[in-house]
């Protein structure tokens, strides 16, 4: 496992491109004047650079194919077939929602730390020992009601408001 020598970078890239849109080996060589069983090594030998070019090539052909499917299933809504037009469209509708919602979901967990967080910073510093400890349980036990996992009676087995 090696970084591939420069001279390889544009044939790395042009055999994974055909490669990720199921090129088979043999055309990949001819097509990179390497042989059959040289570029059949690359992703073994060079799996960053190998990795990189096909995972980039299978991004773009699948946006591709997302595309081609959302032109046919756009005809699909004008389809004299009630059923058909409807079924592709709600089809169409909950998969622009799911993607919607996983995009808020992603830019949520990227956004930096609120600031009003570095405020606690110093108070949690300044408790003592059983400040803080109380203060942890309480944010333990609250949060446990508000994601609906609920509070264990104090003495049970895996309360938090009972040191382990």
């Amino acid at each position: 496992m090696s970084q591939a020598p420069p001279s390889l970078h544009s044939l790395i890239a042009r055999a994974a491109r055909l490669r990720a849109g199921g090129s088979p080996w043999e055309l990949i060589g001819q097509q990179v004047h390497r042989s059959e069983r040289s570029v059949r090594r690359w992703p073994h030998l060079f799996p960053v650079e190998w990795d990189k070019h096909y995972r980039l090539a299978e991004e773009q052909n699948l946006a591709d194919a997302a595309n081609e499917a959302l032109l046919f299933l756009r005809k699909q809504f004008r389809d004299e077939d009630g059923r058909t037009s409807t079924t592709s469209s709600k089809f169409v509708l909950g998969k622009r929602r799911e993607a919607i919602l996983w995009q808020e979901k992603r830019s949520a967990s990227s956004r930096a730390p609120d600031s009003s967080l570095a405020a606690l910073v110093p108070q949690l510093e300044a408790m003592t020992d059983e400040e803080l400890r109380a203060f942890v349980l309480d944010f333990a036990a609250k949060r446990m009601e508000r994601e609906g996992a609920g509070v264990l009676p104090d003495g049970c087995e895996g309360s938090p408001a009972q040191p382990r």
